[in-house]
């Protein structure tokens, strides 16, 4: 990095996996250099990334989407899995507070990450449009469903269908008639989220399920994404 921020950053290989160290102030440019250091290094495909987070001070929490954004970007092409080892007390509870979609496996060490990577499943996703209609919410349930039955996660099978088709029900298209229905799963987490335009009237439905969250975020382009975020831990207890 050229330093025009004021992020210390420390690229190493361990294992095939290229691990990340940051420190110092993630601002808005250090957050762009960021984001072109990340895609340049998925480019060269390692095993996967490894973001180490030590000290940093955020100008703004909003600013951690950075990661969210990159593992979206590099889960299709080149499929390189991204995870952060946070080993800061303090930045864990800022990643906490700002509840992210959770897309990146979050660990407290790199050793707990590079552990993650060789036991879990890489991440898999599934992006397609839908209606912003009834007939919508009808095809997310489908999808859903084949999703826990190829994915072989049949302990979804009751709660994912559903979640899918009350996101798709509280989003208007923002050209078109279609929304984007997106799912995306790693060892830790079913995360189903929906991109268009927020669709006034009712919340979104609670899951019956014992580790869930939702939430929406803002795209920056007038749309937002609302997502549901189910805990995977649940279902081997």
């Amino acid at each position: 990095m050229d330093g025009t921020g004021f992020l210390d950053v420390e690229v190493r290989d361990e294992a095939r996996v290229r691990v990340v160290g940051l420190a110092g102030e993630l601002d808005r440019i250090a957050c762009y250099e960021v984001r072109q250091l990340l895609l340049g290094l998925a480019v060269e495909r390692p095993k996967a990334i490894i973001v180490e987070l030590g000290e940093i001070k955020v100008a703004s929490p909003a600013l951690l989407v950075v990661f969210d954004v990159v593992a979206a970007e590099v889960a299709d092409w080149p499929g390189v899995p991204v995870l952060l080892a946070i080993t800061s007390p303090s930045v864990r509870l800022i990643f906490a507070a700002v509840r992210l979609p959770e897309r990146v496996l979050a660990c407290q060490s790199v050793a707990e990450a590079m552990a993650a990577l060789d036991t879990g499943p890489r991440g898999r996703r599934l992006r397609l449009p839908v209606p912003a209609s009834p007939s919508g919410e009808l095809l997310a349930r489908a999808a859903a469903e084949q999703i826990c039955q190829s994915w072989r996660l049949p302990g979804l099978t009751e709660v994912l269908p559903p979640v899918a088709a009350d996101l798709v029900a509280h989003t208007a298209a923002e050209r078109g008639e279609c929304v984007t229905l997106q799912f995306w799963t790693d060892v830790q987490r079913m995360v189903v989220s929906v991109r268009g335009l927020l669709r006034g009237g009712s919340a979104l439905a609670v899951p019956a399920w014992r580790d869930s969250v939702s939430g929406h975020t803002p795209t920056g382009d007038g749309a937002v994404v609302l997502w549901t975020s189910l805990g995977l831990a649940c279902m081997k207890d």
